[in-house]
């Protein structure tokens, strides 16, 4: 009866490791991959715990793409407003002339306006577009930090 115990735990302890094996696996020959991927299926149960997800699996794999960054995974699970791609770092922003033409000092420009990706805050001075600090935190490969959560 205890050998019979001692195997199946041992069997349990084993299984918990695969993702987290899997996790390092993918990043072995790219440590640093900006390519956003699909989540593998073993991977569901980690990211769903990391982001407090109440989804189902399916839809957790759907909507969450990984990269590596330093040989770990990372993932980000895409929202209406949640961009998981780089930040854009453009410093000008064409689109927000004609909303600066009729608000010349507004406080701030919509993200419909200044794009979702925008890595700044945005303000109308005197008609014109201006970067407002503080930028968003960016991790070392230019995405952004609040989004992105290693796996495994």
């Amino acid at each position: 009866m205890l050998r019979i115990m001692f195997w199946a735990l041992l069997l349990g302890f084993a299984l918990l490791h695969v993702p987290v094996a899997r996790a390092a696996g993918l990043c072995a020959a790219q440590p640093n991959n900006d390519t956003l991927r699909p989540l593998p299926a073993a991977l569901v149960p980690q990211v769903q715990q990391a982001f407090g997800l109440h989804m189902s699996a399916a839809q957790t794999q759907r909507m969450t793409v990984t990269r590596c960054m330093g040989g770990k995974l990372y993932a980000c699970v895409a929202g209406a407003n949640l961009p998981c791609s780089k930040a854009n770092l453009g410093t000008s922003l064409p689109a927000a002339k004609e909303w600066c033409t009729q608000k010349p000092d507004a406080d701030y420009i919509p993200a419909y306006i200044s794009g979702h990706d925008t890595a700044y805050n945005w303000r109308c001075q005197g008609g014109k577009a201006e970067i407002v600090p503080p930028s968003a935190a960016l991790d070392a490969r230019g995405f952004f930090q609040q989004y992105w959560k290693p796996v495994g």
